[in-house]
């Protein structure tokens, strides 16, 4: 008899565990079902030590095992999870029906039928939530209304992103951009994001959007995320000086959703020409090393406006989270602008520059050309979709607006000071 519980319900490991007498989980053992069985001990009352939920199966995890164990009158109570133990921690959350499980709301279904992992699911329950007015409730309807409506086909950790193959193939088109197919591309992303059985799940990748198209040409996705960051173990680092941030679960989804709402306009960005003097201030450079690199100016230009989109509304949540959220009233359109020309100075890894942010920030005139690139930049991110509410959607949008003219005024007639940044997460301030 499966799992019935939906925290539970589809982890191979602990169905086999309920199921198969001779699978047992115990020290050192780690992964995404060691996680599961921690949160559930935890939620019990049973602490798992002073790391938390960290996926490791070490001595504090063992000894919450047995407390459980001896609390249910099971024998022997050893530090080990089995068909018994499995049985009654299934039963102590169990939800009948399944679909209509409290600590999933609205998510409960997609949870049933694999499309979201539960741990995704608890996230996205408490930020929807939150107050309808708040960045937090509007990102939560940013990953269910394209669920429900099949555009986005799951969000699932690196290591499940076997569960979604099917229902990818089912219903892409046979052929794919470029000519891949799609049989193809979603074995390779399968064979990229997972691991070995019973190996965890490490990448500098926290999370990936993935587009498809299906047989009437329409756009779909699927969202996975990094079991790194199921764990707690994803961190950013400031390459500057090794310095590093913890990322929750919260803010990789807030940064994917982003991305994957945006997708239609990533296409129509990619789709610029590298010659546009719209779009760039040496035309003639951006040209030129588009032919002569591997990399497409137009591609630097997509991963920028991506990247400053993700960042501006991963900003805008972070700061509901701290308690601030009036943080968007004070943020002026000076400090978003220096948030931008730092990201231009100092991250162009991020953009995969060919070269072209490189020979702009070298030239001698006192910042000017960067500035104008920021200008031009900013006005192409106007083109995304930071919020579905429009009185957030008015504000972004007239502020980024308002930043490219703080930097065209730059350009003219340059600043001994420059104001602080803010706007976008991380950045350096952020770090300790």
């Amino acid at each position: 008899m499966p799992l019935r519980a939906l925290r539970f319900a589809g982890d191979p490991d602990l169905e086999q565990c309920l199921a198969d007498p001779g699978r047992r989980l115990r020290v050192p053992e780690e992964g995404l079902m060691v996680l599961r069985v921690q949160a559930a001990l935890q939620d019990l009352g049973l602490p798992v030590g002073l790391k938390g939920l960290d996926g490791n199966f070490g001595a504090d995890t063992g000894t919450a095992v047995s407390q459980f164990k001896a609390g249910q009158g099971l024998q022997p109570t050893d530090p080990v999870v089995g068909p018994g133990t499995m049985g009654a921690l299934d039963a102590a959350f169990a939800v009948d029906p399944p679909e209509l499980d409290p600590a999933f709301r609205e998510f409960s279904p997609l949870v049933l039928h694999r499309r979201v992992d539960p741990m995704i699911a608890a996230v996205l329950a408490e930020l929807i939530s939150a107050p309808l007015n708040s960045w937090r409730h509007m990102t939560a309807m940013r990953a269910l209304a394209p669920l429900n409506s099949g555009e986005l086909t799951g969000i699932v950790a690196f290591s499940r992103i076997r569960d979604l193959r099917q229902l990818v193939l089912d219903r892409a088109a046979p052929v794919q951009a470029g000519g891949v197919g799609a049989r193809l591309m979603v074995d390779t992303l399968i064979d990229q994001l997972s691991t070995a059985p019973g190996r965890p799940v490490e990448s500098d990748t926290l999370g990936t959007t993935v587009s498809f198209h299906d047989t009437a040409g329409a756009t779909f996705g699927l969202i996975a995320v990094s079991d790194s960051v199921f764990r707690g173990k994803a961190r950013i680092t400031l390459s500057a000086t090794n310095a590093s941030l913890p990322v929750s679960l919260t803010e990789v989804l807030v940064h994917e959703l982003t991305h994957f709402r945006n997708q239609p306009n990533a296409d129509a960005l990619l789709a610029t020409p590298d010659g546009d003097p719209g779009t760039y201030v040496d035309p003639a450079l951006s040209v030129a090393l588009s032919v002569n690199t591997e990399q497409r100016s137009g591609r630097m230009l997509s991963m920028f406006v991506e990247e400053f989109a993700a960042r501006h509304v991963h900003w805008h949540v972070r700061k509901e989270l701290d308690g601030d959220p009036l943080a968007q009233i004070r943020l002026l359109p000076e400090e978003l602008a220096t948030a931008v020309i730092t990201y231009l100075v100092r991250h162009l890894a991020l953009f995969r520059s060919n070269g072209y942010l490189e020979n702009i920030n070298k030239r001698p005139d006192g910042g000017a050309s960067r500035f104008r690139q920021a200008a031009l930049w900013l006005r192409r991110a106007r083109a995304y979709q930071y919020s579905t509410r429009p009185e957030h959607e008015g504000v972004v949008q007239a502020r980024i607006e308002q930043a490219a003219a703080f930097c065209d005024e730059q350009a003219t007639v340059g600043s001994d000071e420059a104001p602080s940044a803010d706007g976008l997460f991380p950045l350096a301030k952020d770090f300790p």
